[in-house]
Formats: structure tokens, C-alpha cells, sequence
């Protein structure tokens, strides 16, 4: 989906939606929540701040957003395979990662993270006991080899990617419960009390 530019520069939005959805029993990015479904509030809420959004899924299904939709190139369940592949596909140097189960996110703080990215290749936030939030971060290209060597060595973990490279934390402070993300029944249930 191919949008206005964001002030001066592109960025690409990058909607990951390629889990397995194990714990849900069911795709929660088709999950409606006020209306709709969960995978069309991430692409909505990445409008705001992208020039373009695209998806990173192993299904066809979320054509109806209107999004590009790229399958894993790499075939584990992790989601470092889904940023690397969409990281491969874009055509802008910096891309805003958001997996589809975190529908509360404020674009305020996404436009935050562009702020902060002078001379970084990772933008992430960082919760006060020191837990990252590696699927709502900024990603420049220059990370895609580095990504690519961890994928080929089986090394899956993104915080530890992200803590050997040069990165910079954003603080999240009292907006954590805005990264609640919908994991089981239970964080659905949660999410539509909120």
C-alpha cells in the first residue's frame, strides 16, 4: 500500500503477521477487535507514520488490506526470519517494524523512534525491568546481513541481535500497557476491556 510521503524521507511499514498463532488456537491477525480485524489496525496505525506498508506473512489471506504480502524466505517460525525477508523487499532505507497482535500502539511514539534514529541501525523501546520490544522497532537495511548470518547459524533471538548492534533504546515508561500484544484468550479478553 503505497501512501504520501512522511515529511522528507520514506519509511516502510512493515506489518508481521507470519506466526503461527500456536497459543490463540486461531489466526489472530484475522482477529476483529472494534470491528476489525487485528492485521488492518497494524497496517492502519503504520499509515499514519509510513510512506508505504507492506506484510510479512506466509498467507495470502490479508490481501484485502490492500498491502504487499511477502512469505519467509527462511522456513523456521521465528520472527527474525519475517523482518529479514520484508527488510529484503523494501526499498527505503529505514522500515518500522509492528507485529499485527499489538493494536494499541501509539503513532505519537512511532514517530518518536524516527526521532531518535541519527547514527543508530536499531530503534527500540525498552521496558523499565529491561525487556525489549523488538517486533515495535525501527530497522535500518544495514542490518540485513547481520540478520541474514544470525538466520544461517540458527541464532533466532532478536534482542540479542539487536544488543550486538548499534542501537539506541527508547524508554517507555507508564506506555507499556499500550505493547500488550494478543498471545491467547485471555490477552484478547484483556485487550477488549481496555
Amino acid at each position: 500500500m503505497e501512501l504520501t510521503s512522511t515529511g522528507n524521507e520514506r519509511i516502510t511499514g512493515i506489518v508481521l503477521a507470519g506466526g503461527k498463532s500456536s497459543r490463540m488456537g486461531t489466526d489472530k491477525a484475522l482477529l476483529l477487535y472494534k470491528g476489525m480485524p487485528l492485521v488492518t489496525h497494524a497496517v492502519s496505525l503504520l499509515s499514519q507514520v509510513c510512506s508505504k506498508v507492506i506484510i510479512s506473512a506466509n498467507k495470502t489471506e490479508y490481501a484485502f488490506t490492500g498491502c504487499e504480502v511477502f512469505p519467509d524466505e527462511f522456513s523456521i517460525n521465528a520472527s527474525m526470519a519475517g523482518i529479514w525477508t520484508a527488510l529484503l523487499h523494501s526499498i527505503t532505507e529505514w522500515n518500522l517494524v509492528l507485529s499485527c497482535d499489538m493494536p494499541l500502539i501509539d503513532p505519537g511514539f512511532m514517530r518518536s523512534m524516527l526521532d531518535r534514529k541519527a547514527g543508530y541501525d536499531v530503534v527500540v523501546p525498552v521496558h523499565e525491568d529491561g525487556s525489549l520490544e523488538p517486533l515495535c522497532a525501527l530497522y535500518n537495511k544495514r542490518v540485513i546481513d547481520g540478520l541474514n548470518r544470525c538466520l544461517s547459524e540458527g541464532q533466532y533471538s532478536m534482542r540479542d541481535f539487536i544488543m550486538q548492534s548499534t542501537y539506541t533504546l527508547i524508554h517507555t515508561g507508564s506506555s507499556r500497557p499500550m505493547f500488550l500484544n494478543v498471545n491467547t484468550e485471555q490477552d484478547f479478553i484483556l485487550l477488549n476491556k481496555s
